[in-house]
């Protein structure tokens, strides 16, 4: 027969196996856990810009279609969106993305155009795989293993923006560095799909230059054509006609000049147009109007815009609620009007907004304000994107129940094994004292030195029988205590 000891000694170790094997569980199920959470996040894409110039060049007096190449981009199947590839300048280098709380107008700066499928070629939209949004997109699909290809049209190396604040900011990327931009298209915001690469025109100064030695050979080849004119009038005759032609040259000369010195008018406009360019004042024609398609848009699509009442060649920039969405330059028509479309962001809060429209050159501006709602459609079919967040709470919350329940078996098992090892403790006064009693009946049946054996038999007998008298005594007082208590109750 194993003694207590030994017992307890195996339910310890039955203890400790268990609650080894228990700890073992729980740390593997917090690895996994740490594994599922922290799983690394993808790395931002990388773009690639080329054109007829060269690679990351474009041209510095026209507009230039380069191709843009991106890799390492996240793909989302069926996933809402996709990208926006733009042509921009970027201010905060540090905080311009989405991701980071940048915002446009205030971060970054781009190129405008309106988000049809058959724009300018300013702005590209590149759809996830399979996204509900792919039919709008012209700049093909995010391939899945995160590439694509599309093309874009740099109108040249200076743009008027829209800004945060409503207003406009002529940019010179000759003086600033700009590049080609990807964020989130459809207002979702994705760190790995956030990029910049530089585009160079080279600088303001040589292009000064350029224009200069081109100003300046020009300048000369005519006085060149202008003295071989004059030698070929003079040739044929010794005196008169050449004489007649300077002097009605240097009357002309008299005639454009002012008696007090004075330039003319002409000249005037001929220092107005050196170098190629005009300079003249914006002049409109009347107050600007701005009239639109519809009064209410529901979010996520196109309202379309009219406008009157702006100059001539004008670039005209719209804005939504101070830089939530924009669409631009327009440039104005003969009569100072414009029409154009502007995209309304699907995460756009139903409510009243306003857009506004001003002009780069006279700075007139106009503002009226629409109603957007909310797209029923787009609410009742979630996205896998949109429920990942959903996802990962629901995985969240059946790991926790899982590490509960694993506690509360471990908590009860526990208990059970503490009740045990009490009810053996409390079992071994029991079995010790049935011990003694076996032991004292042992002696008393061993035969004593000097006495004959039937007294030793005759005595074991006798305690017998009185330990017999005893317990009878014992059960007998015990019934009687029953009966007792019977007649109270029936009493």
């Amino acid at each position: 027969m194993s003694s207590p000891y030994a017992t307890q000694r195996t339910a310890l170790g039955r203890d400790n196996r268990f609650r080894t094997l228990l700890i073992a569980v729980v740390v593997a199920m917090m690895l996994s856990c740490g594994l599922v959470a922290t799983s690394p996040a993808q790395a931002a894409g990388t773009l690639s810009v080329t054109s007829n110039l060269g690679t990351g060049k474009a041209s510095a007096t026209g507009a230039t279609t380069i191709t843009v190449k991106g890799s390492g981009f996240q793909s989302v199947k069926n996933g809402f969106g996709g990208i926006y590839v733009v042509f921009g300048y970027i201010s905060n280098t540090a905080g311009w993305k989405p991701s980071k709380g940048g915002t446009s107008g205030k971060d970054f700066y781009y190129v405008a155009d309106s988000q049809t499928k058959n724009n300018k070629g300013y702005q590209r939209f590149v759809a996830f795989p399979g996204s509900s949004t792919a039919d709008s997109a012209n700049g093909g699909t995010i391939a899945a293993n995160g590439t694509f290809s599309t093309t874009i049209v740099i109108p040249g190396p200076t743009f008027s923006a829209a800004t945060a604040s409503g207003g406009s900011k002529n940019i010179d990327c000759r003086e600033v560095t700009c590049g080609i931009i990807t964020i989130g298209a459809h207002g979702v915001v994705n760190g790995a799909n956030e990029a910049f690469t530089p585009v160079s025109f080279g600088s303001a100064s040589a292009q000064t230059q350029k224009q200069s030695q081109k100003q300046t050979t020009k300048d000369t080849s005519t006085a060149q054509q202008s003295t071989e004119s004059a030698t070929s009038q003079q040739a044929p005759s010794a005196g008169g006609e050449s004489t007649n032609s300077t002097t009605q040259q240097g009357g002309n000369d008299t005639a454009d000049t002012e008696p007090n010195g004075e330039q003319t008018a002409d000249e005037e406009s001929a220092e107005d147009t050196s170098n190629g360019q005009t300079v003249r004042e914006a002049v409109t024609s009347g107050d600007p109007t701005l009239g639109l398609e519809q009064g209410t848009v529901i979010a996520g699509r196109s309202l379309g815009f009219t406008g009157r009442g702006f100059a001539a060649g004008e670039q005209v920039v719209a804005s939504i609620s101070s830089g939530l969405s924009a669409a631009g330059p327009v440039v104005a028509g003969e009569f100072g009007e414009i029409a154009g479309t502007v995209q309304i962001p699907a995460d756009t809060v139903a409510g009243t907004h306003k857009i506004k429209l001003t002009g780069a050159g006279s700075g007139t501006s106009v503002e009226a304000e629409f109603s957007v709602m909310a797209d029923a459609q787009a609410l009742a079919s979630a996205t896998p994107q949109d429920q990942q967040p959903i996802r990962w709470a629901l995985i969240a919350v059946v790991v926790a129940g899982a590490l509960l329940a694993v506690l509360i078996i471990s908590s009860l098992i526990s208990g059970i094994m503490r009740s045990r090892r009490k009810a053996a403790q409390k079992s071994e006064p029991a079995i010790s004292r049935q011990r003694k009693v076996k032991r004292r009946v042992q002696k008393r049946r061993r035969p004593a030195k000097g006495r004959p054996p039937v007294e030793q038999t005759m005595e074991a007998r006798a305690s017998v029988g009185q330990e017999a008298l005893a317990e009878d005594e014992l059960q007998t007082s015990a019934l009687d205590l029953l009966e007792e208590s019977f007649d109270k109750e029936r009493a």
